[in-house]
């Protein structure tokens, strides 16, 4: 057990974890052109896929889910010596920033795996006067697909009129490319619309249950990096400063 740990706790194990995921990212490059069953990972959560689908295609994406749950062990077990070891030290910002950001990594991973497990994604093709449910059975009714054109007939702008029905009554609300329906961790999203034969367009509806701990994963990354990146000009400039009084004193 000890000498698990120790080879977990190794910087070294960190970066040969990191390689052979490059290894199976390339081999997954290689492997999914040839066939057409990958499309169907853009429209059902990855665990799904991976069940119903032949080991000698997925073997690579098997072994890139044991290798990151590694290396998450591998960032928890380094994270936690690397306090133990710091903790005699004065500035609190330069021991806990690397754990910020070790936490940010590991909060990203575990939002992109509950989404692989318990997310989905569905594509309809609607028109003005459908309907349809969403997961918790509450029903959105398409009142209207407006769509912008320019004088060349290119569409330039799109968007939804929804009537949503749940238990808090009728609500009416305005789906944009860039603005999306969310209710219940559920997004109504539009991708594309056309005038011909019929005004029509496709929507995307999508539950990913591990979208917030994934921002807020990033969240950390990105807070974490910008603590470090203070404190190493914060350094320079004290080092420039002890230089210009050094050099004065000469």
């Amino acid at each position: 057990m000890r000498h698990f740990i120790k080879l977990l706790s190794s910087l070294d194990t960190g970066i040969i974890i990191l390689v052979l995921l490059l290894i199976c990212f390339i081999a997954g490059a290689i492997i999914m052109p040839s066939s057409e069953l990958f499309e169907a990972l853009y429209v059902i959560p990855l665990f799904y896929w991976l069940k119903e689908s032949p080991f000698g295609l997925s073997w690579w994406l098997f072994l890139a889910i044991i290798l990151t749950g590694l290396l998450v062990l591998n960032t928890v077990v380094c994270s936690l010596q690397s306090i133990s070891k710091k903790s005699e030290r004065k500035n609190f910002l330069l021991i806990i920033s690397p754990q910020i950001m070790h936490l940010g990594f590991i909060l990203i991973v575990i939002g992109h795996l509950s989404s692989s497990y318990g997310g989905s994604r569905q594509l309809f093709q609607i028109r003005e006067g459908s309907w349809f449910e969403m997961a918790d059975n509450s029903i959105v009714e398409v009142k209207e697909i407006i769509l912008k054109q320019d004088s060349s007939g290119y569409i330039t702008d799109m968007a939804l009129k929804i009537l949503h029905h749940s238990q808090r009554g009728r609500e009416e609300y305005s789906v944009r490319p860039n603005r999306p329906f969310i209710y219940k961790g559920t997004g109504l999203y539009i991708k594309t619309s056309t005038l011909y034969p019929m005004k029509m367009a496709l929507i995307e509806i999508s539950h990913e249950p591990g979208a917030i701990p994934a921002l807020a994963g990033a969240l950390l990354f990105g807070g974490g990096n910008v603590i470090l990146l203070i404190l190493k000009i914060k350094k320079e400039l004290a080092l420039n400063r002890f230089s210009a009084k050094l050099s004065g004193i000469i």
